[in-house]
């Protein structure tokens, strides 16, 4: 399935509608199919705005999640299987960029 960001924004920008009313109601046919499979996504400036604004007001470090894992591991209560670890190194090898 492929997904086009940019199909119906400027069609949709102003309306509800999710842009397959000129479909066919129950025709499954290799003409429609990808047309039956579309996803729209409806978005405004002042909606990213405001994600942008409470994404900056999160605090980079959560103190109380710290807190609660410095607890455990004081208590010996923090316990990482082998397959976490591998996991963790793994996606933190991946994510770097090759120097």
């Amino acid at each position: 399935m492929r997904i086009d960001l940019n199909a119906g924004i400027a069609a949709s920008h102003g309306s509800q509608e999710s842009g397959r009313a000129h479909l066919p109601a129950n025709k499954a046919t290799p003409d429609n199919a990808q047309a039956r499979d579309a996803t729209q996504v409806a978005w405004s400036h002042a909606g990213a705005q405001a994600l942008t604004a409470a994404a900056l007001r999160s605090p980079e470090i959560r103190q109380e999640e710290v807190a609660a894992l410095s607890l455990k591991i004081q208590q010996g209560k923090y316990q990482v299987s082998a397959e976490q670890v591998a996991d963790a190194v793994l996606s933190h090898m991946e994510s770097k960029p090759a120097a």
